[in-house]
């Protein structure tokens, strides 16, 4: 009786840990995938393994596909998944610097200062949160410098 319970246990468990086990190797076949569609498709893979509960990957799985757009430069691409991993999880400090470097070249598509300001902000945030990474700072110092000096020279046009 002691052994079939505690085989029944061990099978409880491994059917617990398959699909965070399934989503694991999501996340380590998208990292290692070459090309970018492979990629998303692994991280979309990890979402779609991440119950509605289970906040931190859900957060990561957004964060990797905005990534991806990241590199690609493709900002509006990337725009919509770095949104969504900062409301999924707003204690990712990696997600709010890259959603600030999303905003920040945005403003350079767009001329938008308010996209700007939001850049600033998220930089500020990620530095909150992890104050000890100097990318974080130099992000923010570069992002402020260049608002002051897009500030003043709207104020100059006026």
């Amino acid at each position: 009786m002691k052994r079939l319970l505690f085989l029944a246990a061990l099978l409880f468990l491994a059917l617990q840990a398959s699909p965070s086990w399934e989503r694991g190797e999501a996340f380590r076949k998208g990292h290692e995938a070459q090309s970018d569609a492979e990629k998303i498709g692994w991280f979309n893979k990890a979402f779609e393994l991440s119950r509605a509960d289970e906040a931190v990957p859900r957060a990561w799985a957004f964060n990797n596909i905005g990534f991806v757009y990241i590199r690609a430069n493709k900002w509006e691409e990337a725009f919509p998944f770095m949104e969504k991993s900062v409301k999924e999880c707003g204690t990712i400090d990696v997600a709010r610097n890259n959603l600030g470097i999303v905003y920040e070249n945005l403003f350079y598509v767009k001329k938008d200062l308010s996209l700007l300001r939001k850049a600033v902000a998220c930089y500020g945030s990620a530095i909150a949160l992890k104050p000890d990474l100097e990318k974080y700072r130099l992000n923010k110092e570069r992002a402020e410098m260049l608002l002051a000096k897009e500030e003043s020279a709207a104020q100059g046009k006026k």
